[in-house]
């Protein structure tokens, strides 16, 4: 009776979470879908240089008009909440890389909101380099430790035959793997 139960309990829950799967994609497929009206929402604002709202007044000083503001700041959102949810849902390991785009989107947003600037668009590479270089590194070193799951590579043993200053340390074949560590001054000896 007990086992029947804990049959019927463990159904449940799997109900409950093909059911939660089955919500969160259709939202995530509505909010794609909608998307283009989300970036064509600029077109409802009028074209004045002050729009109030129930939030308080916006002000577009450097566009000139607010719809013109809003259309290169939804211009940037609508990519930008895109990237997110493929960053979200990717189920690869480079999922990581999709943070140079969105950091490069966040910069323009940025840039886009502070009007005091002369050109929007101009510099943003100094600050995405090193968020590139971070992830770069962090992408590859996932890349890294993946392969080396897939294929077996333990590449411990072939950093402890290598020497610092590059000189390949020669291993007879009859040799066990597990390898004493070299230093630049010494041979490899069995």
């Amino acid at each position: 009776m007990q086992d029947k139960q804990s049959v019927i309990d463990h159904l449940k829950k799997k109900h409950k979470s093909k059911s939660r799967i089955l919500a969160t994609g259709t939202i995530i497929a509505l909010i794609i879908a909608l998307s283009p009206l989300f970036f064509y929402s600029y077109l409802i604002i009028p074209s004045e240089v002050s729009y109030k709202t129930f939030l308080g007044t916006i002000q577009s000083n450097y566009y000139q008009d607010v719809q013109v503001l809003f259309w290169v700041l939804f211009g940037k959102l609508a990519p930008f909440m895109l990237l997110v949810i493929w960053f979200f849902t990717c189920k690869h390991w480079w999922y990581h890389v999709i943070l140079i785009p969105m950091s490069m989107y966040i910069v323009q947003i940025v840039v886009t909101l502070n009007d005091d600037l002369q050109f929007t668009d101009s510099k943003e590479i100094i600050f995405i380099i090193p968020i590139i270089a971070l992830i770069a590194t962090l992408s590859y070193t996932i890349r890294i430790n993946i392969f080396d799951r897939i294929y077996g590579v333990d590449l411990s043993q072939e950093f402890k035959r290598v020497k610092w200053n590059g000189k390949i340390v020669k291993i007879p074949a009859d040799s066990n793997l597990d390898l004493p560590e070299v230093h630049d001054n010494e041979e490899f000896k069995e």
